[in-house]
């Protein structure tokens, strides 16, 4: 599967639009964004648990749910109220988020990625607000890359998607980048500073200082394009993904 982190940042590679300068013209930057996603061809898209909190309507964030005992059987993945819509695939391997439906506002059908161990009650809470979910890596031994793989591998055989869109945040994006998962690299860079050491960047790893999360990644420019208002494309090829 192809993996395309699609992002859009001030000058200074931060994400948090609230936090952002004022650009000279105004830039709707939805429709921006909205429409250079759509350019990508992407089946669907990818957010981490607190970008898709925020959300709002239908999405509720509470505690971690509980796990299984040993000895339980593995649960398999599940596919509830789809009805051939894009999906929107969301981490929470914890199980915090709550869903009333399955579907958000924008149209797309949630699909949620778990740690295998989350207990049936999450689950049963999941199946009847209709929303499918998948399960990532698991054991001791397993890699964060071994642990995307399997979510990225159990979307690919229960969905049959071939491209998605990595949209955030930021820790989520630097995971796939340190994973050495990430095919293309899309950026929308806006007219507009930040300037805040503490803002959420493109990409953050929390990792050892002495690995390298950009190690298995060589970018080769695709297009660079000026859009309305200042707002500049770059999309690039990683040519060891």
């Amino acid at each position: 599967m192809d993996i395309v982190c699609h992002m859009i940042t001030s000058l200074d590679g931060c994400i948090l639009l609230e936090r952002w300068s004022k650009p000279a013209e105004r830039v709707d930057f939805t429709q921006v964004y909205e429409a250079t996603a759509k350019r990508l061809q992407g089946d669907g898209w990818m957010v981490g648990r607190i970008t898709m909190a925020e959300y709002g309507q239908g999405v509720v964030e509470g505690e971690p749910a509980g796990m299984r005992g040993r000895g339980e059987s593995v649960p398999r993945a599940y596919v509830g109220d789809r009805q051939d819509r894009p999906l929107a695939v969301v981490f929470d391997p914890k199980g915090r988020l709550q869903f009333s439906k399955s579907g958000l506002p924008t149209g797309e059908h949630v699909v949620v990625v778990l740690d295998p161990k989350i207990d049936e009650a999450h689950l049963a809470r999941l199946r009847r607000a209709g929303v499918s979910y998948v399960f990532q890596g698991d054991g001791a031994e397993c890699t964060e890359r071994e642990k995307l793989s399997a979510a990225l591998a159990a979307l690919e055989e229960t969905f049959g998607v071939k491209r998605l869109l990595l949209e955030g945040g930021g820790v989520l994006n630097g995971s796939f980048l340190a994973a050495g998962l990430i095919k293309e690299i899309s950026v929308l860079v806006c007219p507009t500073v930040d300037g805040r050491s503490e803002s959420a960047k493109l990409f953050s790893w929390a990792g050892s200082e002495e690995l390298s999360p950009a190690e298995g990644v060589r970018l080769k420019l695709l297009e660079a394009e000026p859009l309305a208002n200042g707002v500049v494309w770059l999309h690039y090829l990683n040519t060891l993904a």
